[in-house]
């Protein structure tokens, strides 16, 4: 993370999502999040979230993640 923040000229990322996470991820207790709440507390990214296919997914972020997810997005 921190290579490409420097090859990025910067010190934080506004965004960082996770594109099309396994369902049984979604629940908070991944690996993947984990990082996520990691860098976030340490101020390299200021708001995570992922990029999901489905509104079942998106039903699940929503009712696990209201404080912590702060970006979500719904593909087609």
């Amino acid at each position: 993370m921190q290579e490409s923040l420097r090859r990025l000229n910067t010190e934080y990322l506004d965004s960082l999502l996770l594109h099309n996470p396994p369902f049984s991820s979604l629940n908070g207790d991944s690996p993947q999040f984990e990082v996520l709440k990691k860098l976030k507390k340490q101020g390299k990214i200021r708001a995570y979230g992922a990029s999901v296919d489905t509104g079942k997914e998106m039903d699940e972020l929503e009712s696990l993640w209201d404080e912590e997810i702060k970006d979500s997005k719904l593909t087609w």
